[in-house]
């Protein structure tokens, strides 16, 4: 019998139908994940939302151990961007039909949805050990729903509790500033509890003060529903759209800082602690939005 996704929450902006994928997996695909459930010691499987392929992968066919097994669970509209260089890295590549994710026009990391991520997981299970399967996400696009997958399994890694900090903004800039580091003049702003017109006003002209601001959800990525906000009457214009939104969302307004922008990618080890795969210098302009690399770490993942 065929498995089904799990229920997913209609109750925000998704349709209103039912999310449901049959299968994901054919008949090759189950031979290849049987084998390797019995001639690996581990399965790890690198899981991508975005349509684009690994366009390196350095020294990752010569390095990586024998006896764990790689395989890449990809949009099938990938096929294109696959270079014989990265595909030879993987032992198997699973394609799915990401014509049912829900990500374009969300307010959040979390109303993201895969549903043929769910329904792998479930047919992965029937293959092989849980002990043996390692989903990695390679997005923060797909953080919510792999961590979802891993606990619904009760696969070994970080479940969303374990991310909060890596996806609520708010979190993220309380944590820096009680360790010293410098951080705009911050509000966080929640239009699923906070209702008042005037006091929002008052909190951000009062803790940021000066123009212009930079309004920007919490848990989304990329500078998605980011707003520059240039004076008083953009700020009062903004507050009273968010408050008449259908769907009510968390936001973080900060004063803006203007200058060269960076940006880290780092990797989270299973020990707790972290490594730098890059450090960006991020040149934009309206034409071009290019990142040069400034430092990379030995070995690494780069995508």
């Amino acid at each position: 019998m065929a498995a089904l996704a799990i229920p997913f929450d209609n109750s925000l902006h998704y349709p209103t139908e039912k999310l449901l994928v049959s299968s994901v997996l054919g008949p090759r695909d189950r031979d290849v994940l049987s084998s390797l459930a019995l001639t690996k010691d581990k399965v790890y499987v690198v899981v991508k939302r975005g349509q684009e392929f690994f366009s390196e992968l350095p020294d990752l066919y010569e390095l990586r151990p024998h006896n764990v097994g790689l395989v890449a669970f990809v949009p099938e509209k990938s096929k294109p961007n696959i270079k014989s260089t990265t595909e030879k890295c993987f032992d198997w590549i699973v394609f799915y039909d990401d014509s049912q994710t829900i990500y374009e026009g969300v307010k959040s990391l979390d109303e993201i949805q895969i549903p043929s991520l769910h329904v792998f997981g479930d047919e992965l299970a029937e293959l092989m050990p849980l002990e043996k399967i390692y989903l990695i996400h390679c997005e923060e696009t797909s953080m919510s729903e792999v961590s979802r997958v891993r606990e619904k399994l009760g696969l070994e890694g970080t479940y969303l509790e374990d991310v909060k900090h890596m996806r609520q903004k708010e979190l993220i800039y309380e944590l820096a500033e009680a360790t010293g580091l410098p951080v705009p003049k911050s509000v966080h702003v929640d239009f699923s509890k906070t209702k008042d017109f005037d006091q929002i006003l008052k909190n951000v002209m009062t803790k940021i003060g000066i123009f212009p601001m930079f309004s920007k959800p919490t848990m989304l990525v990329s500078g998605l529903g980011s707003v520059t906000l240039k004076n008083k009457e953009d700020l009062e214009t903004w507050i009273m759209e968010r408050l008449c939104d259908k769907h009510k969302s968390s936001y973080i307004v900060q004063e803006y800082v203007q200058g060269p922008e960076f940006s880290v990618i780092v990797v989270l080890l299973r020990n707790g602690k972290w490594k730098t795969l890059s450090v960006n210098h991020n040149l934009l302009s309206e034409e071009t939005n290019l990142h040069k690399s400034l430092v990379k770490g030995p070995k690494t993942l780069n995508h």
